[in-house]
């Protein structure tokens, strides 16, 4: 009887989520579990989802941030919103950010961090504003799983087609 030894299969794990603003922690929980993860930036834009609002919380309770954008249709990607910078509103939520956690622990670690975030005004687009914060945070925190941008694998298919 001829005994067969199977190879060594090495499983990747990829995970794939929409670039989120300011996200929660099980999103980086998401990639740090991750060999790849993929943010998903050439799909609809969705209005009002946490793509270009958060909440942070505040003394008084919630308080959201809300990212003005222009979207030139309904069905705008993510990689094609634009950020309405005229509305000042990069300032307007730095200054809520430390109005709110200057008395943190390790807010003079950071802030500085994201105060050159926020003013980088090369960034226009919605998804690389969000991506810069993401990759900071993973950054920060350790995580080493390789990003990359849907945009970038020019996959044309829809839907469930897509994801598998």
């Amino acid at each position: 009887m001829e005994v067969k030894l199977l190879k060594e299969v090495k499983v990747i794990i990829v995970a794939i989520h929409q670039p989120n603003y300011i996200p929660w922690v099980g999103y980086f929980y998401k990639i740090y579990k991750s060999d790849i993860f993929i943010i998903l930036d050439d799909v609809q834009y969705v209005k009002n989802g946490f793509a270009d609002r958060n909440k942070i919380k505040t003394p008084q309770g919630d308080c959201y941030l809300k990212i003005p954008v222009e979207a030139k249709n309904t069905v705008s990607k993510y990689c094609n919103v634009r950020l309405k910078d005229e509305l000042n509103w990069r300032e307007k939520h730095l200054k809520t950010i430390e109005m709110n956690y200057k008395k943190s622990k390790y807010f003079k670690e950071i802030f500085n961090d994201l105060c050159n975030i926020y003013n980088n005004k090369d960034i226009t687009i919605l998804s690389e504003f969000n991506s810069l914060i993401i990759e900071y945070v993973v950054k920060k925190l350790g995580i080493n799983t390789k990003i990359i941008y849907s945009k970038d694998l020019n996959v044309e298919l829809e839907r469930t087609d897509r994801l598998v």
